[in-house]
């Protein structure tokens, strides 16, 4: 069984990179503190990169930034690509099938609480159409 879930905090600024003809995807880190602290007495965090892909993808570029809180599940891969320089680099990576919107970014961009957890599951048989009001009225 290969399932992961993890709720930690956006790394990077939400970038949304067009595939192909009609594919969109998000490539970011979510970081997970730990919850004991360190001979230091500093909290650590693990960084998980993760690609989150079409709807998804444009939840998390619409409705999150960078230090938002989310929950992700899916199942962890490796995969391979080349870089511009033409060398191969080996990646790990979270393939995010469930996303929970943690907090939600208002019409200024500031950040905003929730009290409840709104879940959104990706479906590969349909293509769901979601405006920034219906994700309104499901947040609030």
């Amino acid at each position: 069984m290969n399932k992961a879930m993890y709720v930690g905090r956006i790394v990077r600024d939400v970038r949304r990179n067009n595939v192909g003809q009609n594919g969109r995807v998000v490539n970011n880190v979510i970081a997970i503190n730990h919850y004991q602290k360190d001979a230091n007495g500093e909290r650590r965090a693990d960084f998980i990169p993760f690609s989150a892909w079409n709807h998804l993808a444009d939840l998390l570029h619409n409705y999150t930034a960078k230090g938002h809180q989310i929950a992700i599940t899916g199942k962890m891969q490796s995969r391979k690509y080349t870089d511009s320089e033409n060398i191969d680099r080996y990646v790990i990576e979270c393939l995010v099938e469930e996303l929970t919107l943690l907090q939600s970014r208002d019409s200024d961009g500031s950040k905003q609480k929730q009290t409840d957890n709104n879940q959104v599951e990706q479906n590969q048989s349909a293509d769901i159409q979601i405006d920034e009001e219906s994700i309104r009225a499901v947040m609030n």
